[in-house]
């Protein structure tokens, strides 16, 4: 991102209470996170904030203590992964745009004068002796664009939409262990755009993770270790020892592998007659069952309300 907004009521409400210092360190984090897109390495952010005395870089550590979240050698900030999906779509506009040229010259409607804004009519009032544009009137310019306020509000209110379920599914596959995740990812907005929810993408996610480490279906394992899985349980709640949550958490897809699978689901549910394709993903759908529920595996719903329990906690604040 080549700028982004600055919010000074925010800012003053929840960092008002840094020093000197902090302040400068916790600008030069912001600036580094929205122009480069990406969270903050663990082993750079000294340099990122261009720390180099003791009291610089204590400054940058009790900035990062106070706002960002660690995640394993990555710092990332809720407020600015937010800000980040929300500015997405507009990038996207805008290189495709550049792609194209750039954006076309602005057609003014025929017969306005020159300096006669686009979208405004002339309006000539008359004059004392009761002519049009005598040497009493005046012109003037009536806007005549309609609907423009109500068509921006609606655009920004689908744009938050998209950001918020955007964060909610990167979070959901963060807390999976999935580490190639940013609201930035173009996979992502695909996913949303397409109807993927985060309990559908953290299931999916679970399974192939538990297929690849060679736990699904095994009975030795706890039965319900994929709902487990796919709702963020601690290893303890799901009775792995370590080596084992080990190999789960490395078995966790790549998010390009979990997108091509999600979608491949969701065409195959398409072909073989499901009419919710778009909206259950295809993730656990398949061929309509005689007596079945609603051609879905007995269970599924179950299995989502438990998935759910993943996106417990997102969207709260965790500071500017």
């Amino acid at each position: 991102m080549i700028y982004y907004h600055r919010y000074p009521a925010d800012y003053a409400i929840g960092a008002g209470g840094l020093s000197m210092i902090e302040d400068g360190a916790y600008g030069r984090l912001m600036d580094f996170y929205y122009g480069k897109e990406e969270p903050i390495e663990h082993g750079r952010r000294y340099n990122v904030a261009r720390a180099t005395s003791p009291a610089e870089k204590r400054a940058v550590d009790a900035v990062l203590a106070q706002f960002f979240k660690r995640d394993g050698d990555l710092w990332r900030h809720h407020r600015i992964d937010e800000e980040i999906a929300k500015a997405q779509p507009r990038i996207e506009a805008a290189r495709a745009n550049g792609k194209k040229g750039g954006r076309p010259p602005t057609k003014k409607p025929p017969g306005n004068p020159p300096g006669n804004p686009p979208g405004f009519q002339q309006v000539s009032q008359q004059g004392a002796q009761g002519k049009p544009g005598g040497e009493t009137g005046h012109t003037s310019y009536v806007n005549n664009s309609v609907g423009s306020s109500s068509t921006s509000a609606d655009t920004s209110q689908a744009t938050d939409a998209q950001a918020r379920a955007v964060v909610g599914l990167c979070k959901v596959l963060l807390k999976l262990g999935m580490r190639d995740v940013h609201p930035a990812r173009p996979e992502l907005l695909e996913l949303v755009d397409r109807g993927c929810t985060p309990e559908q993408a953290a299931l999916t996610a679970a399974e192939l993770a538990l297929k690849k480490a060679g736990m699904k279906d095994d009975p030795d394992f706890d039965p319900e270790l994929l709902e487990k899985f796919a709702s963020g349980c601690k290893q303890h709640e799901m009775h792995l020892t370590d080596r084992q949550f080990e190999t789960l958490r490395n078995s966790v897809p790549s998010l390009g592998y979990l997108r091509s699978t999600l979608i491949g689901r969701a065409h195959d549910a398409a072909r073989n007659g499901d009419g919710n394709a778009t909206v259950n993903f295809g993730a656990y759908g398949g061929p309509a069952r005689p007596g079945g529920n609603g051609g879905r595996r007995e269970g599924v719903g179950a299995r989502a309300e438990r998935a759910r329990r993943a996106t417990d906690g997102f969207g709260e604040d965790e500071g500017y």
